[in-house]
């Protein structure tokens, strides 16, 4: 799951600089979105699009696997509390 959310980083970086050499924004994941259609656009290249959704399903795991684990701890510390009471 690390290893999803890293190459999520790594492509973030390079839309990032490629969108700040275009003077396009970058400071979401809409911007994201729209950059890659843009690039795939330019160099007649749909596999951008197809290899970005993948990268993003992988951030979204990541975040959704993080969220997860936390709301458990959370529901675990207050089960805890109650059978200590």
């Amino acid at each position: 799951m690390q290893a999803g959310e890293k190459y999520w980083g790594a492509v973030t970086a390079l839309l990032n600089a490629i969108a700040e050499l275009r003077g396009w924004e970058h400071y979401s994941h809409r911007d994201y979105a729209v950059i890659i259609e843009r690039l795939a656009d330019e160099l007649s290249d749909d596999e951008l699009r197809a290899l970005f959704d993948s990268v993003e399903k992988l951030h979204a795991n990541f975040i959704t696997a993080s969220l997860i684990k936390m709301v458990l701890i959370y529901v675990g510390r207050g089960l805890s509390c109650l059978l200590r009471n």
